[in-house]
């Protein structure tokens, strides 16, 4: 179990690698990750950021990630670094006060990314009720800053596609994708799909195609090669296996 820890580390550095993300090239040192071990803030205490993932701002790090208690949404934390190792908790960006249907729901695979075009950061999630997972939509909230408190713009099926498990990216271009679980042939979760974000962010423009289909995929991450071709099917994105988190960086 630790040689497996210790080689998704690896390809977790070596992801600043291919996107070129040194924003501590000439003075950073070294830091060691224990394996097996629980992994505390700064203060002490657990660091509650399930199925999260990190946006680089400068040469800060921003981890986000959901809580639940009793299986249900409690909020969305950000946690802060400048060294990937130390994590000093920020805010709860998005709580299950922060708007009446998420007071009983499921919030889960939080995503954050930043709209240059806007200056604002978007958050995407798979949104359930608190009970069941038959609705299969998705949550967006947005916020002027990476770590203040998020404006819940609501939940809804993409197109009225289902969502479950899902991420999202932005392309070199600017334009958002979100890619899904979702169900083409009757199964909840059977194939994934790709769908092109407005130019906010904030919803669906259209609808781009399937992903491994009748393969029943769930938590996808992309990493761009070369190109992204969206084209039906897509054909890049069709041999995409590996599971890394997707940074980027900003001003």
């Amino acid at each position: 179990m630790g040689n497996r820890k210790a080689v998704w580390f690896l390809v977790f550095a070596l992801t600043f690698t291919l996107f070129g993300l040194h924003p501590e090239r000439t003075s950073a040192a070294s830091v060691t990750i224990t394996n097996g071990t629980d992994w505390l803030d700064t203060a002490g205490n657990p660091i509650h950021a399930n199925s999260g993932n990190i946006l680089q701002v400068g040469s800060t790090y921003y981890l986000y990630g959901e809580h639940a208690v009793g299986g249900r949404f409690d909020s969305v934390n950000v946690y802060t670094s400048t060294d990937l190792k130390n994590w000093t908790f920020s805010n709860a960006i998005l709580t299950k006060d922060s708007a009446t249907e998420l007071a009983s729901s499921k919030i889960e695979r939080p995503k954050v990314i930043y709209n240059a075009s806007t200056n604002q950061y978007v958050l995407w999630a798979h949104y359930e009720n608190g009970t069941d997972y038959n609705l299969g939509r998705v949550a967006v909230a947005t916020s002027n800053t990476p770590n203040g408190k998020f404006t819940y713009e609501g939940s809804f099926r993409p197109l009225n596609y289902e969502s479950r498990d899902m991420t999202v990216f932005v392309d070199t271009d600017g334009t958002g994708y979100l890619v899904t679980a979702s169900r083409k042939n009757g199964g909840a979760n059977d194939t994934m799909a790709i769908f092109k974000m407005n130019a906010s962010y904030t919803g669906i423009q259209s609808f781009e195609g399937w992903l491994f289909e009748n393969a029943y995929r769930e938590a996808p991450a992309v990493v761009k090669k070369e190109t992204v071709t969206t084209s039906s099917p897509p054909k890049r994105l069709a041999g995409i296996r590996i599971r890394v988190l997707t940074l980027q960086p900003l001003p």
